[in-house]
Parts: C-alpha cells; structure tokens; sequence
C-alpha cells in the first residue's frame, strides 16, 4: 500500500486498512531501532573513530529521523 501523506487520504481509508499501515509502520519503526542497535554493536566493537565508519553513522542518523518521522505518523 503507498503511503498516505495527507490527513485527507488517511480519511478515504477503511478501518481495516488504516489498522494495516498502522501495524506496517510499526513493523517499519522496529526493524530500524533493531538495525540503528546492530550499527552501534558494531561500531562499539569496531572500535575506529566515526570518520571511518562515516556511512554506518549517516545511516544510523537517517534511521533516527525515520524512525521518528514514523513515530509520529502512527501517533496522530
């Protein structure tokens, strides 16, 4: 299902399919704290200054502001 972006899209939705992406975005936000904790596991056990590392901390930065983003979307 695409995601509905505005309030008025969400309206033209059934019951059923509003509880489907609430629990896919859940699924979403899960699977991004788990992936943000393996990217931290690793740079814990890396070792190396985050330069190095400069794609692994983007992307844990990226997660970060999805994982919000998604947060938000499931509350409202």
């Amino acid at each position: 299902m695409k995601q509905p972006t505005r309030i008025n899209r969400l309206l033209e939705l059934d019951v059923a399919a509003l509880i489907r992406e609430i629990g896919r975005l859940e699924d979403l936000v899960e699977q991004l704290v788990w992936s943000n904790q393996e990217i931290l596991d690793y740079l814990e056990e890396d070792g190396s200054d985050a330069e190095s590392n400069h794609a692994l901390v983007e992307a844990w930065e990226e997660n970060l502001v999805t994982i919000e983003t998604q947060k938000e979307r499931t509350a409202e």
